[in-house]
């Protein structure tokens, strides 16, 4: 994986670790680690400052998807292409607990703003939305006419993979609802 300077296009390092190709990456909400998910079925955190591999994360049995951080930046969540969430703390790497219910492969997952819930994307065209403390289903949004990938984006986790439709759950007062447009 390198690391590159957005404002000069300069290549800062290089962060080597995985064995297959990098499926995701994300930035803890301080800016002072990079977790990444690849094919080679792990996550791992690296410190931005030195490039310094801080821990892997095992314990996912296919490839990683997604990756992502917890708003406070405690928690790191993984999802895989066998269906899989798996929950994370940062500060160890330990597993807190695994999401089971999906019923596609997981292409993608994100934190609420506030933290308190998971979505994850699937394959299969549904998104679902979890307790993040419990990790307790609460709900399954169908109705995509593609496959989901959902995304947290101004207190609104959306899901938008193509530009022909496009659904938006937004949370509010404790209820989801949601809608599609054509453009």
């Amino acid at each position: 994986m390198r690391v590159w300077d957005a404002k000069t296009g300069k290549q800062l390092g290089e962060l080597q670790g995985h064995t297959d190709p990098v499926t995701s990456v994300a930035f803890s909400p301080n800016g002072n680690q990079i977790i990444s998910g690849s094919y080679d079925k792990s996550v791992w955190m690296w410190d931005t400052n030195t490039g310094e591999q801080l821990r892997g994360l095992q314990g996912h049995m296919s490839k990683v998807t997604s990756v992502a951080f917890s708003p406070d930046g405690n928690q790191i969540v993984s999802g895989s292409d066998n269906r899989s969430v798996r929950v994370w703390d940062a500060k160890t790497g330990e597993q807190l607990r695994e999401l089971q219910g999906n019923t596609g492969g997981v292409n993608s997952v994100a934190f609420s703003p506030e933290g308190n819930q998971i979505i994850s994307g699937c394959n299969n065209k549904s998104v679902w939305v979890w307790d993040a403390k419990l990790g307790k289903q609460l709900r399954e949004l169908q109705g995509h006419t593609v496959r989901g990938t959902p995304s947290p984006s101004d207190a609104r986790p959306s899901s938008a993979p193509a530009p022909a439709t496009s659904a938006l759950f937004r949370n509010a007062f404790g209820r989801m609802t949601s809608y599609a447009t054509r453009s």
